[in-house]
């Protein structure tokens, strides 16, 4: 009997050590989310668009092998049918090249997730997270070495091409915070508030690993979030304290699903006071100047009155130009019309029920799944009230898959 098992570890030994193609392509799907969109690593070093050919690639091969075969569930999945009504309303509408390739690969990408064994789903995420984790530590690596060395920052913010850059990128905004020099990192996003969906998704993947190796990097990444000095980061934490308030008097199941689009109903129905949202912005502004937002939700404000006019109006989607980032539903409602709002509010709603399961599961005694929900909870309600951030585009859609199909295991 000894023997057979050793004989059975031996098998699983050398299986997890073939690369085979649905391996190779679910590896790439979590790679791919360092390389597309705001990421702007690859186009640091100017390699951005050879190696986004490169890479898909085995995620086409192995799509083209799988669809012959593939399940009606998979096919019917609520957000492998938006990634398709993303690309066909963006081939009606935009017509733009560089869009509709972003889409493309999104699809493929999905759907790829969407079919590979839940051992390669283990080794997607779990690349995910150590990339993740590698970009925060090498941020604030770059942050401690400024402080220590002020004029570092400098060479970071200018335009030429520095080695402490690869560490990643800062804004060139510099703060005073307990009368040190502190410049605002951001790894390698095109923006610091970007991390709301490049950063928290996969720390909500680290969680949902459940396993201490695994939170070690989700507090990595989540000390770099805090760095960052964004905003959105700080508006996070205070839905997840809602969060966690919320729990001890309502069915988390309730809360998960229902609260980000209440919220959202709150926003839309009072946009008319949102002067009064500027105004204190600017009190709070005064005291802390990182925290001064009144210029950005001036321009995002005006961005989502004037964006959900239009959208409300968009049944089949909409060719109206978006000039600032906007709360994810008027976006699909935007990009996909109603019938793409339906499909993600089913996904959601699948997506609710399954992490449902594992907190049940759970119910009486502490996990790291627990905080991953209430991280979620918190992303969710940020990119339904105020802004997407990037999460209906390659890497916040992959993002999604990959956490369905991990909390599905």
């Amino acid at each position: 009997m000894l023997k057979n098992q050793l004989n059975e570890n031996k098998l699983n030994s050398e299986q997890n050590n073939i690369l085979t193609l649905d391996k190779l392509s679910i590896i790439i799907c979590a790679i791919l989310i360092f390389v597309m969109g705001k990421f702007q690593l690859a186009d640091l070093i100017g390699i951005k668009r050879p190696i986004q050919i490169i890479l898909i690639i085995p995620i086409f091969a192995y799509t083209i092998s799988r669809i012959p075969n593939s399940r009606f569930s998979t096919i019917s999945n609520p957000l492998f049918l938006l990634s398709i009504l993303l690309v066909i309303f963006n081939i009606i509408y935009n017509r733009e090249l560089i869009a509709l390739s972003q889409y493309i690969i999104t699809a493929l990408a999905i759907f790829t997730i969407l079919t590979v064994s839940n051992r390669n789903i283990l080794i997607g995420v779990k690349w995910i997270v150590s990339l993740t984790a590698f970009f925060s530590i090498l941020a604030i690596s770059q942050l401690f070495l400024c402080l220590i060395f002020p004029d570092l920052i400098n060479k970071v913010q200018s335009t030429d091409f520095q080695l402490i850059k690869l560490f990643g990128l800062m804004t060139n905004d510099v703060y005073t915070i307990l009368g040190m020099k502190i410049g605002r990192i951001h790894s390698f996003l095109a923006e610091p508030s970007l991390v709301v969906v490049h950063f928290l998704f996969p720390a909500v993947l680290a969680l949902f690993l459940n396993n201490k190796y695994w939170a070690y990097c989700a507090s990595a990444i989540l000390l770099f979030c805090f760095l960052t000095l964004s905003a959105s980061f700080y508006l996070c934490l205070i839905f997840i304290a809602f969060y966690w308030l919320s729990v001890s008097f309502i069915n988390h199941k309730y809360i998960l699903f229902y609260a980000p689009i209440i919220l959202f109903a709150l926003v839309i129905f009072n946009l008319e006071k949102f002067d009064d949202l500027l105004t204190i912005s600017s009190n709070i502004g005064t005291d802390s100047e990182f925290l001064n937002k009144t210029s950005s939700l001036n321009i995002r404000g005006k961005s989502i009155i004037i964006a959900f006019q239009e959208a409300r109006q968009s049944y089949f989607g909409s060719s109206f130009k978006v000039i600032s980032p906007l709360p994810i539903l008027i976006n699909i409602m935007l990009s996909a019309g109603y019938i793409g709002i339906i499909c993600f509010m089913l996904f959601l709603y699948q997506l609710n029920n399954k992490i449902n399961i594992i907190l049940l599961k759970f119910k009486n005694r502490f996990t790291f799944q627990q905080i991953g929900t209430a991280f979620f909870f918190g992303v969710l309600s940020i990119v339904f009230v105020f802004n997407d951030y990037g999460a209906l585009y390659y890497a916040g859609l992959t993002l999604f898959a990959f956490i369905y199909r991990l909390v599905s295991i």
